[in-house]
This record gives C-alpha cells, structure tokens and sequence, in this order.
C-alpha cells in the first residue's frame, strides 16, 4: 500500500485503492503539480492565473507541468494531481515545507510528477523482493556469533586499534569479520598481515563491484557467516567487551538491538524532516508512532540474521535501488535509518535503545565562548541497555595520521531526561576545533562525567590511540623498505 490520497477520500479507503494499482499494474496519467497554501499538501490550491483555457492549451500546460522539476525541500508546498485508467484522481508526493538544518542550501535534489508511478510501487517491489542467491541462514543449534567491520586503505589504522583494544585490552574472543571492497586491501598489506596472523580475523572480499561506500555495511551483515552480528563502524570503540549483548534480554526477546542518533524528525533539524517524502515512501501514516522515532545511528548493530531475513531482504533491495529514489531525492542519509525502515516495513521486531547518545569530548570551561555548552563532542557515547557509557564513536576525530593521535575525551555527558522530548542537540564550531562540535541544547538534562586523566575511559582512550601509533608504524615501516 501506498500513502496517497484520493481526493475526498478517507485515508483507509485510500490505501485499499492504491494496493490495487500495485497489483494491477494500473497506470496513472499526470494531471499536473499543485502548488497550495500554508506550508501544507492539505492547504487550499493556488490558481496559476496564467493557467490557459481550452482543451488543446490546457492539456499542453499540464503536460509540461508534470516535467517540471520540483524542489524537494524549500517553501512550497504541494502535490501531484494524477489521474487512474478508471478515472480516480489520487495525490501523490505530498510535501509540505522542509526546512531542516541539514538540507540549508540543498537545491539540488527535485523530483517530477512523471516519476509517481515509480514511487508509489516503490514498497511494494520492497515487500516481494527475493534475491537471486537467498540469504544464507544456518541451522546452527547454538548461534555463531561475531563481529562484522568494514575495512580500506584511509582507515586501516583505526581498525588496527580497535580489533587490538578488542583482544588484547578487552580479552573480547569473538571471530572477527574484515569487508573490503574489490583492490581496497589484500592479506598483503602489513596491517591486515597483523592482524590476521595475531587474532581470530579474516578478511573477506565483496566481490560484486556495484557495492560501494554506504551499501557496504547491509551487504557484508547480509553475507556474514555469523548467526548473530555485531556490527562496528571502524572508528567506534567498545569501553568493555561488547560480547555481553547477544545475552541481554533486549536482544533475546527482540532479535536485534538499535541505537538512536542525535536528530528528532518533529524538530527539523537534521534529514529526515516531519514532513518528509519518505514517510509517504514507505507507506508509514500521519498518527504512527514510528513518526516520532529518533533518527537511527548505526555505527553499532546487534542482529540476528536468522530471526531477521524477510527484513535483510528489503534492507538489500533498499541497498540495491538506493540511487533510484531515495538518494537522488535526498530523503535519507547513507544506511542508517535504512535498516530501521526494512524492519518496521516487514514487522521484524527490534529493541530501540531507550536513551539516546551521550556526548564525549574536550571540557569548555576555559572557553570565552560556548562555555555554558559543557563539552565540544567529536564522539557519541552510546549506551548499553542499562544506560552506562559502552561505544564512544569518534565521528569527526577519525584515526588517521599522525597529526589525529591526540586525547579528546576530558568530559562525558549521559543523558539522564526522561524522554526523548527533552533531547536536543546544537552544533557549533570554535577555532580551536574548526571541524565542529556538538553538545546538548540544555545540560540540565545531562549527568556530567570525568575523563580526567587516571580515569578508566582516560587510561582507554590512551589504548586507543597506542594501537593506531603502532599500526602508523607498521605502515610507515613497510613503506620505507
């Protein structure tokens, strides 16, 4: 089912409607974009008073009307009026204002009403997709567990540090996948050499071409030959070891664990927006709840493939067609909420982390500017399901060089409010840290943390940054001769 409207026609007896054309195969013929009143899709039509008269100019000015390119974000609002081979008129891209942060200056992305027919079978074609090797589910009696990472030349000594800090100071003993895309790393290369001689690790290649940047991480999940995943981004660093979550009640109940990210699409203020096309995509209805989720962060999942594969199915077919729609349209960013659409489109079950992220980062006490912010984060501080501090994801201080073996964690920031209404985050930028910062909105809702030096998370972060030194080494060792 799709959500349009028909016009003057409740919403239910919409959907029954649009199932039809899906199965059908019906055509739709455009009638044309209309603009209307109040930042609404509901508001009143706005007359064109250049709209011409008589079958022969009406009909050319509504055709050129379904070509024009419309802005997917920006102050107008709208719809596509199309029209059924029985007559029916139904309204498709439904789109208010969009005004979030992110999308400031984003001109670029448009849609046209020719493209309707497409995106009203869009989830549909989700919903049936089988690919043409099915998923591979064991019939294990005890689950194999692992973790899954992704692996490339720029990062090699970030992933270095973190399998290193798994094993040696974690003592974590889960099998280790590294993904690489075809040329990216080979067992050649000194570090992957290491590691693979060192701990419990292989390296596997993606051997279909077409799998690039942010389709890596549904498709390695996909093809793991763990039961059960534990994914980490290679810049996200567990505080212990991780291994504990395939026991916890959350993951035993629900079969996969999700994070949330910093963004509340009622808030505007990063990608997925309240009044985003992508809710009409995937068929997901004014008064759901699902509306009111926090954006997903996925640089950490727990999945188990076995219970999840109608979901891995349409997470692939969302990998495969991402360039159709949803990125042109830019109406998701990468993967992340990727993963948290295919469960809920196919009813697999999942636990969202009840707090969201935490912040790590240097104190802004001393700061003449910014100081009543508390901290400038370059690392998310995920939680484990009791709430205490387990992933710190250095998002904008990655592993690098030389010049990235710097200490940035002096200050946490839990959160402690009671719901997720009373998170919100800002982002800003001082001289000292032109990359950017982010901190939460009100502290008032935040336990403040010492990372001072001693402390657990200090003498771990020195770890952290040990491991990539030796990795640099081995690298600058191997390419010295």
């Amino acid at each position: 089912m799709s959500w349009v409207q028909a016009a003057n026609t409740p919403f239910l007896l919409t959907q029954l409607f649009n199932r039809s054309i899906d199965s059908h195969n019906d055509k739709l013929k455009c009638i044309g974009w209309r603009r209307t009143e109040n930042c609404s899709p509901l508001g009143s039509v706005i007359e064109d008073k250049n709209r011409p008269v008589g079958f022969l100019r009406s009909f050319l000015y509504n055709r050129k009307s379904c070509n024009q390119q419309i802005p997917v974000y920006g102050d107008e609002s709208g719809y596509c009026e199309m029209e059924t081979r029985a007559g029916q008129v139904v309204k498709v891209f439904q789109k208010g204002c969009q005004e979030g942060v992110h999308h400031a200056g984003r001109p670029e992305a448009h849609f046209s009403c020719h493209m309707a027919a497409s995106f009203l079978k869009y989830k549909n074609r989700m919903m049936s997709y089988e690919p043409d090797k099915p998923i591979a589910i064991s019939d294990h009696a005890v689950p194999f567990r692992g973790i899954v990472m992704q692996v490339y030349g720029r990062i090699l000594p970030s992933v270095y540090s973190l399998v290193k800090v798994l094993r040696e100071f974690h003592g974590c003993k889960l099998p280790i996948e590294l993904w690489s895309g075809p040329g990216e790393v080979t067992e050649s290369d000194p570090v992957v050499q290491q590691l693979l001689a060192e701990t419990n690790t292989t390296l596997r290649i993606i051997s279909d071409a077409s799998i690039t940047s942010y389709m890596s991480k549904p498709y390695s999940i996909v093809h793991s030959q763990f039961d059960q995943v534990l994914w980490l981004d290679s810049d996200n660093f567990p505080s212990r070891d991780p291994s504990f979550l395939f026991e916890t009640v959350e993951f035993q109940q629900n079969g996969a664990i999700f994070w949330k990210d910093f963004w509340r699409p009622q808030m505007n203020d990063f990608f997925l927006t309240k009044s985003s096309l992508a809710w009409e995509l995937f068929d997901i209805p004014p008064d759901s709840p699902i509306r009111e989720e926090m954006e997903m962060e996925a640089g950490q999942l727990v999945i188990d493939r076995r219970r999840s594969r109608k979901a891995l199915n349409a997470l692939l077919f969302l990998t495969m067609t991402f360039k159709e729609i949803i990125e042109p349209m830019d109406l998701l960013l990468g993967d992340k909420d990727l993963f948290r659409f295919a469960f809920h489109a196919t009813n697999t079950p999942f636990y969202y982390m009840e707090k969201p992220s935490g912040f790590a980062g240097v104190s802004t006490k001393s700061w003449s500017s910014f100081n009543s912010k508390k901290v400038c984060s370059h690392t998310m501080m995920q939680p484990d399901p009791m709430g205490n501090p387990l992933f710190f994801h250095r998002n904008l201080a990655k592993l690098v060089d030389r010049n990235s073996l710097q200490k940035i964690w002096e200050k946490g920031m839990r959160f402690i409010g009671a719901s997720d209404a009373q998170y919100h985050v800002d982002m800003f930028r001082n001289q000292s840290r032109p990359e950017g910062c982010f901190a939460p909105s009100d502290p008032a809702y935040f336990e403040e943390l010492d990372f001072g030096i001693g402390s657990n998370v200090s003498q771990f972060e020195d770890k952290i940054l040990f491991y990539a030194g030796e990795a640099l080494s081995i690298l600058e060792k191997a390419m010295n001769g």
